[in-house]
C-alpha cells in the first residue's frame, strides 16, 4: 500500500523549484571539491566523474554563478583599477555593486 506523504510532496516541489536546483547543485559542487582533495586511492575518480556529469547537466546553476562571480571580480578590479587611474570615484561603484548582489540573493531568497 502506497502512503501518502506530504512532507514528500512538499521537499519534491522544492527540489523542482529554482532554489532546490541552486541547492542540489551547490551540494554537488562542494562534494566534488571535497572528493578531489583527496589522494592517491582515496581519490574516487570515477564518482568523481559521475559527479561531474550529474552537476554540470542536470543542476548547472550554483557552478556557473560562481564561475560568473569569479570572472565580474576579476574584471571588476581591473576595471576598478583603471577607472581609479582616471580619477574616477570608484566607492560609490562598490556601493552600487553591494546594493546589486543583495537585491539578488533576496530574489534567490523569496523564490523558495
Amino acid at each position: 500500500m502506497i502512503k501518502t506523504r506530504p512532507d514528500f510532496n512538499t521537499a519534491r516541489d522544492f527540489y523542482n523549484s529554482t532554489r532546490g536546483q541552486y541547492i542540489v547543485g551547490k551540494a554537488f559542487h562542494l562534494a566534488i571539491e571535497a572528493l578531489e582533495s583527496a589522494n592517491g586511492v582515496l581519490k574516487e575518480v570515477s564518482t568523481i566523474s559521475d559527479m561531474k556529469f550529474l552537476r554540470d547537466e542536470l543542476f548547472p546553476m550554483y557552478t556557473a554563478l560562481q564561475e560568473e562571480t569569479v570572472w565580474k571580480a576579476k574584471l571588476i578590479l581591473k576595471g576598478l583599477a583603471e577607472l581609479e587611474e582616471q580619477g574616477v570615484d570608484v566607492e560609490a561603484y562598490r556601493k552600487w555593486e553591494r546594493l546589486v548582489q543583495e537585491e539578488q540573493k533576496k530574489e534567490l531568497t523569496n523564490e523558495k
